[in-house]
């Protein structure tokens, strides 16, 4: 087995012209994650993911495209720090849908077996069995187009006031939510497997 040399106190330029191995975790520069969503750096500042409410811009009319591009303006002109906007696809996640149709199903069996309502049960386990099945299928071959703005800072306390302010200027337009440490380390994964199907 080949020993991974660290190079981790070489400069930056070194790491694409490093003679042995180097170990994929001295790249990532990320050192720890809050269960809030906060991520340290190595360098020990600070970032966080927000989710951008998807909307459907072609199905706006003029007036609602008007109010969004206000919105987005106003949004920028009043936060002013670097923020950066960010867009990945996921595989769509039905699970409270399923787990919902699954109970419904289970339910109606049950009715079945000991003829309670039978004609209603019957029509209702069919629904299930039928709902569950397109749902499944959703799961596995449809994409959601998810974005996330990443906001900066020099402090956790910085990174809030910087958060706090977004959310109070772009929520109702936005949603702007604070994604948690299990959303961060799937976005983070994303971000660094572009080409992993499973995700």
């Amino acid at each position: 087995m080949k020993k991974i040399e660290s190079g981790l106190n070489e400069p930056v330029g070194s790491f694409f012209n490093h003679k042995g191995d180097t170990s994929i975790l001295n790249a990532v520069p990320y050192k720890r994650c809050t269960p809030e969503g906060i991520v340290i750096k190595k360098d020990d500042t600070c970032q966080a993911f927000l989710s951008v409410k998807t909307l459907d811009l072609d199905s706006m009319n003029d007036d609602e495209l008007a109010t969004f591009a206000d919105a987005y303006t106003r949004l920028n002109k009043i936060y002013s720090e670097p923020l950066k906007l960010i867009s990945m696809s996921r595989k769509t996640a039905v699970p409270k849908q399923i787990g919902y149709w699954k109970h419904k199903s289970q339910v109606s069996a049950k009715q079945l077996v000991t003829n309670q309502n039978t004609d209603s049960a019957r029509v209702m386990n069919e629904i299930s069995r039928s709902t569950i099945g397109k749902l499944e299928d959703i799961e596995k071959n449809k994409v959601d187009l998810k974005f996330y703005y990443i906001v900066f800072a020099d402090s956790q306390q910085s990174l809030i006031k910087k958060i706090r302010v977004l959310q109070a200027v772009g929520s109702r337009d936005f949603g702007l939510q604070m994604c948690n440490k299990e959303e961060v380390t799937h976005i983070l994964y994303r971000m660094n497997n572009m080409n992993d199907e499973s995700e």
